[in-house]
């Protein structure tokens, strides 16, 4: 038997386990999101709780889909944006450990033609969002180029790519955290090239397929996902629109998955208690960077990771499209994920919300 299947069986026999929340945190739950829902206009919202690798709460609020009045579950099948990027941070991780791909060497073995002076930047920034690369995706000097030009380029990704290389730093690598889709773009060419084969396989083969993940894979409002209604939606004009997720193949590292809260959480409980992922290498990926400013010390490789302020516990996870969230504490051994189809919901609150409520219970 493999050691991934052992991972498999051992993350499958927790989430056996039936959800144990007792009625007064159930009802307390039930109260906060159906609040959350009401302020940020979400139609459709699904909770599920873990402690110490057991689903203690699995729910559905409201619809998956409005216009066809199907409700939403665990397992309904969601975009999770930026989220995505935990599942970069993990592969990385996976092929620094096997030596195939050195988080501390330098870009320019993966591109050769990378300005000297990009030389120091290496894969461990572009995941920790420390390399200070201008980003074309957020770069008024990218839009100020003529129409003509910004067009041509976006029919060929390595050439916006070379474009942000060209340009001088905005600050030295590893001084201050600035978020960014250019540094993932890099890595999925970098991991692309290490694998030889498109990034989406290489999440398939080496995560969705060993953890059972069946409901995960990549693709915009444009992609036939199994599974998923094609359009999330978004508050316009003072009510319900469609929203379309756009996310191109060679930005998947950054966002573009779709996946069940149930999922999710399983995989989750294999990084902390599956073994999935060698424990030095996860708290390596969870650790925040030593940013040179110490107020940027709240991401790691791939993951958001910081002293949360309010009850100093740790805390790691995500948040995408303000429309998910994973929270996970992992002192505590506890995991929140939600996930709706309202984009901009920006209920960043409420996964913590949830922890404070559970952890209270926990200590009755």
């Amino acid at each position: 038997m493999t050691n991934r299947i052992r991972v498999w069986l051992v993350v499958a026999a927790m989430f056996a386990v039936p959800a144990i929340a007792d009625e007064t945190l159930e009802s307390q739950i039930d109260a906060l999101a159906a609040k959350t829902m009401a302020e940020k206009h979400i139609p459709g919202l699904a909770i599920q709780v873990i402690h110490e690798g057991r689903v203690i709460f699995d729910k559905g609020y409201g619809l998956e889909s409005v216009e066809r009045n199907v409700p939403i579950t665990t397992s309904s099948v969601l975009p999770i944006a930026s989220v995505s990027k935990v599942f970069a941070g993990t592969v990385a991780m996976q092929l620094h450990a096997e030596g195939r791909m050195d988080l501390d060497a330098s870009i320019q073995n993966w591109f050769l033609d990378a300005p000297d002076d990009k030389a120091v930047i290496t894969p461990r920034h572009l995941l920790s969002h420390s390399h200070g690369i201008e980003d074309y995706y957020h770069s008024k000097k990218f839009e100020a180029l003529p129409e003509e030009e910004r067009a041509a380029m976006k029919t060929d990704d390595r050439v916006k790519l070379m474009w942000s290389l060209n340009q001088p730093l905005k600050t030295a690598p590893g001084e201050t955290f600035s978020y960014s889709l250019v540094g993932y773009a890099m890595l999925t060419r970098i991991i692309e090239a290490v694998e030889g084969k498109a990034f989406a396989e290489v999440v398939a083969e080496r995560v969705f397929k060993p953890l059972g993940l069946a409901s995960a894979h990549y693709g915009g409002s444009s992609v036939i996902v199994p599974g998923r209604f094609p359009l999330t939606y978004e508050w316009k004009d003072g009510g319900l629109a469609y929203h379309h997720n756009d996310f191109p193949p060679a930005t998947y590292t950054a966002g573009g998955l779709n996946i069940s809260v149930a999922d999710l959480g399983r995989y989750l409980t294999a990084l902390q208690y599956g073994g999935f992922l060698e424990a030095s290498l996860r708290d390596e990926m969870w650790a925040s960077y030593p940013f040179a400013k110490e107020d940027d010390r709240f991401y790691g490789l791939g993951w958001f990771s910081y002293t949360r302020r309010k009850d100093g516990r740790f805390v790691v996870g995500h948040e995408g499209g303000g429309s998910s969230w994973l929270v996970n504490l992992p002192a505590e051994g506890l995991t929140i994920v939600a996930l709706s189809n309202m984009s901009g919901a920006r209920a960043d609150a409420l996964p913590h919300e949830i922890s404070y409520l559970v952890l209270d219970a926990l200590k009755d």
